[in-house]
């Protein structure tokens, strides 16, 4: 049984940097730069989702709610 895996990635800093419009910035690195990953694995990218999918579950209960009062 492993404990830990590696997977290396190809480092193409033209992909990293699409996040800046979002406010995450890219780690540098010699060979490209990246989006780094916290202990689990998750980036800023998925935190940034999750955080977009709360707002969007949040916005349909308060439409679902305002339906249901009419």
């Amino acid at each position: 049984m492993r404990d830990v895996v590696v997977v290396g990635g190809i480092a193409d800093g033209r992909r990293a940097e699409v996040f800046a419009g979002i406010g995450i910035t890219a780690t540098q690195h010699p060979e490209g730069s990246f989006v780094a990953a916290d202990e689990t694995g998750r980036t800023a990218a998925h935190l940034n989702a999750d955080l977009v999918a709360e707002d969007t579950d949040r916005a349909v209960a308060r439409l679902t709610n305002a339906e249901n009062l009419r």
